[in-house]
């Protein structure tokens, strides 16, 4: 699934806006890059019509969205997304 197609998205870019202002942006599109390298090498789980492929890809943002952060918080800040 494309970054654009998960529902994940406006909660974190939210939660982004507010804990690191106008880095954000930068933020996002440095997890938009990791997202898409990693979604070039995993196979089709079946986007939407798969009930899980949510759950999987949105587990593989979070994984990018925590690369892409300058200062790696607790993961347990971020668990709330997906």
């Amino acid at each position: 699934m494309e970054l654009e197609e998960l529902q994940y998205c406006e909660k974190i870019r939210q939660w982004l806006a507010d804990r690191y202002g106008s880095g954000a942006d930068a933020i996002w599109q440095k997890t938009a890059q990791i997202y898409a390298s990693w979604l070039a090498e995993v196979p089709d789980y079946g986007g939407k019509k798969n009930g899980h492929a949510n759950a999987i890809y949105g587990g593989m943002l979070v994984f990018a969205l925590y690369a892409a952060l300058p200062d790696q918080p607790p993961i347990s800040k971020l668990e709330g997304f997906v």
